[in-house]
C-alpha cells in the first residue's frame, strides 16, 4: 500500500482537527482508540504521509462519533484502555465493540432489507459451501454446526466479559 502524500495528510490533519475539538477528544486518545498509536497525529504532522487504509479507519471512526453526544467520556475511557490492550476500534468490529463496552444504543442501525431471493432458497456463500465440501458433511448439517459454533463463540465471549448470556 503506497503512502498518502502531504495533501492527503493535511485534509486528514483538518478533519482530525475539526473533529477532536468538539468531541472532547485528544489527539493521543483518538490514536490511541483507533490505532493503538497516542502518538499518531503529531507524527502525521511531522511527516506528511500515511496510508489509505490507516487514513480511511480513522474517517470511519470520526463518521461512527460524529459529536460529542455520540462519543460519551466513560466510553472513551474505557475505548482508550481498550485501545491500550492491543484492541482497537474497527468499523467491522463497532457493533460488537458498542455492545461489549455497555453502549448498545450506538450501535449501527439496523440494514435495510434485502431484496428476497428469486428461488425459494436462501443465497449461501461460496466460501461456506466450499467449506462443507472440505469437511464432508452435507451442506445443511454444516450450516447448523457452523451457526452452532458460532453461537458458542458469541455466549464464549459476552460471558468472559461478564455479560448476560441468556
Amino acid at each position: 500500500m503506497w503512502p498518502l502524500m502531504s495533501s492527503d495528510a493535511d485534509a486528514l490533519l483538518a478533519e482530525i482537527e475539526a473533529w477532536s475539538d468538539p468531541a472532547a477528544c485528544s489527539y493521543g486518545e483518538l490514536g490511541t482508540i483507533v490505532l493503538n498509536h497516542p502518538g499518531f497525529v503529531p507524527l502525521l504532522r511531522k511527516r506528511g504521509t500515511l496510508k489509505a487504509d490507516t487514513a480511511g479507519k480513522l474517517r470511519a471512526f470520526m463518521r461512527h462519533f460524529p459529536d460529542v453526544e455520540r462519543l460519551p467520556a466513560d466510553l472513551r475511557r474505557s475505548m482508550v484502555a481498550q485501545g491500550r490492550t492491543g484492541r482497537t476500534w474497527s468499523p467491522e468490529n463497532h457493533q460488537s465493540t458498542m455492545l461489549r463496552l455497555g453502549h448498545p444504543e450506538l450501535r449501527d442501525p439496523p440494514a435495510a432489507p434485502r431484496p428476497a431471493p428469486t428461488g425459494d432458497k436462501p443465497r449461501i456463500n461460496a466460501a461456506v459451501i466450499r467449506a462443507a465440501k472440505l469437511d464432508g458433511r452435507d451442506l445443511p448439517i454444516f450450516v447448523t454446526a457452523l451457526i452452532d459454533m458460532g453461537l458458542e463463540c458469541w455466549r464464549d465471549d459476552r460471558a468472559a466479559h461478564g455479560e448476560a448470556v441468556a
